[in-house]
C-alpha cells in the first residue's frame, strides 16, 4: 500500500451548458478532497486504498463504479442502504464555481473509528487526510483520529490538507480542531486564509514559522496565482504558479496538487521539483471540467519530469 486515505464522495450534477437555474442537461460526475487526490495518486501508478460508506442507491453504485475504473482499492467500503449518498451540484457562473452540497445525513456522515483498517494504515508509506471529515461529525472525527494514532504508532508519514468548509463548521471548531492534530502532521498542505486562521498571523512568513514550530517538517502554502511557499526541514523554498492560459474550473485544484506533491515524495523527487510538479498537476485540473478528470496521466508527467532537474536535494537533518 502506497498511500490510505478516508473521506466523503459525491456524486455531483453541473450544467453541460450555461447555468444551472436554466439547465436543460446535467453532466454527472463524482467528487471529494480526498478521492480526487487518490485518483490522482493511482492514475501515476501508486497502490491506494480510500476508505468510506456510501448507499446502496445508484449514485453509491455510480461512485464504485468510478473507483474501480480509476484503480482504487475498495475493499473498505461500505454500504447502507438506509442513508444516501452525499450529492453536489456545481453551477459556473465563472470559472470559480459555485458548488451546493447536499450532504447531511449520508452514508459517509456514518463513519466510525471501527471503519479504519490497523494493518492498512500502518503498511501504508503515507496517509493522507483532510479538515473535511472530521467535519463531518463526530463519527468521522473519530474515523480521522483513528488513522492519525496508527499512522503515528506505525511511523507511517501524515500529510494533512485544512481544507476548510465554513458550510460545515465555523473557524474557531476548525482551528482547535487543526490546532489538535498538526503536532502529528509530517506534511502541511494549505492555503494562506487556512495558515492565517491556525496560527492568528496576519504576516505570512511568521505564519508558515508558527506552523513548522507546531509539528509539520513540511509547511506548504498554496497561493494560486502567487504559487507556492514551503518550508521544508527548516529551509525557506518559493516557486512560481504554472501559468494557465485556458481556465475551465478551479476546483479540485488544491487536491491535484496534493496528490503531486505525494507522488514526489514516494519517488524520490527533490523539494523543488516536487513542488513545481505538484504546481504543472494541478495546473491540468484546472484547464477541464470536473474535480478530478483533468488530472495528468503517468506518461505526461514523466514527459513534464524528463525536462526539469530530478536530482534528488539533500538528505533532511536529524531532528
Amino acid at each position: 500500500m502506497d498511500v490510505f486515505t478516508l473521506g466523503e464522495a459525491m456524486v455531483c450534477f453541473s450544467p453541460t451548458t450555461g447555468l444551472l437555474d436554466a439547465a436543460a442537461h446535467l453532466g454527472c460526475s463524482v467528487g471529494g478532497a480526498e478521492l480526487n487526490t487518490a485518483i490522482g495518486l493511482s492514475r501515476l501508478g501508486h497502490h491506494v486504498q480510500w476508505t468510506s460508506r456510501v448507499s446502496t442507491d445508484p449514485l453509491g453504485s455510480r461512485l464504485l463504479a468510478v473507483l474501480e475504473a480509476e484503480g482504487l482499492t475498495t475493499n473498505r467500503i461500505r454500504r447502507s442502504p438506509d442513508l444516501p449518498t452525499g450529492l453536489m451540484l456545481k453551477d459556473r457562473p465563472t470559472t470559480e464555481a459555485r458548488v451546493l452540497y447536499y450532504r447531511r445525513g449520508s452514508a459517509a456522515s456514518a463513519l466510525t473509528a471501527e471503519d479504519v483498517d490497523e494493518d492498512a494504515v500502518s503498511s501504508a508509506r503515507f496517509v493522507h487526510l483532510t479538515g473535511i471529515t472530521p467535519a463531518l461529525g463526530p463519527g468521522p472525527a473519530a474515523a480521522a483520529e483513528r488513522a492519525l494514532a496508527i499512522a503515528g504508532a506505525a511511523a507511517v508519514p501524515v500529510s494533512f490538507d485544512p481544507n476548510f468548509r465554513p458550510q460545515l463548521w465555523n473557524e474557531r471548531q476548525a482551528a482547535a480542531l487543526y490546532r489538535r492534530l498538526l503536532p502529528s502532521v509530517d506534511h502541511l498542505l494549505c492555503n494562506e486564509a487556512e495558515a492565517r486562521l491556525i496560527t492568528g498571523h496576519q504576516d505570512l512568513d511568521r505564519a508558515v514559522s508558527a506552523l513548522a514550530d507546531s509539528g509539520p517538517r513540511h509547511v506548504i502554502v498554496k497561493r494560486s496565482a502567487d504559487g507556492v511557499t514551503a518550508l521544508c526541514d527548516g529551509e525557506q523554498v518559493c516557486v512560481p504558479a504554472w501559468h494557465v492560459s485556458d481556465l475551465v474550473d478551479s476546483v479540485g485544484a488544491g487536491d491535484a496538487f496534493n496528490a503531486g506533491w505525494l507522488h514526489s515524495r514516494l519517488t524520490g523527487l527533490g523539494v523543488r521539483t516536487g513542488l513545481r510538479l505538484a504546481a504543472f498537476a494541478a495546473a491540468q485540473v484546472v484547464r477541464h471540467a470536473g474535480d478530478y478528470e483533468g488530472f495528468p496521466s503517468a506518461t505526461l508527467i514523466a514527459d513534464w519530469l524528463a525536462e526539469h532537474d530530478r536530482q534528488p536535494d539533500p538528505a533532511p537533518p536529524q531532528r
